[in-house]
C-alpha cells in the first residue's frame, strides 16, 4: 500500500466523520476513566482494610502503638487538608 493510497483512506475517513461531534464522546470516556479510578480506589481499600483487620490481633503492643499514631496523624493531616 502506498502512501498516496493510505491517504486517500484516511481521508474519506475523516469525510465520514467531519460532521460528528466528539465532546459527547469525549465526555462520555472521561466519565468511564474516572469510574474505573473510583472504583479500583476503592477496591484497594477495601482489601487493605481486611488485610489490617487479619492483622491488628496479631501485632505487638509497639506496633499497635505505631499503628494508633500512624492512624491519629492521617486523620490529623486529612482534617487540616479537608476544609
Amino acid at each position: 500500500m502506498s502512501l498516496s493510497a493510505l491517504h486517500n483512506v484516511t481521508s474519506q475517513l475523516q469525510q465520514l466523520f467531519h460532521n460528528v461531534n466528539s465532546e459527547p464522546l469525549s465526555y462520555i470516556l472521561i466519565s468511564i476513566g474516572i469510574a474505573l479510578i473510583i472504583a479500583l480506589v476503592a477496591g484497594m481499600s477495601i482489601y487493605g482494610m481486611f488485610k489490617l483487620i487479619r492483622a491488628v490481633p496479631q501485632m505487638t503492643t509497639k506496633q499497635f502503638v505505631v499503628f494508633l499514631i500512624g492512624l491519629a496523624a492521617f486523620i490529623l493531616v486529612l482534617g487540616v487538608f479537608l476544609p
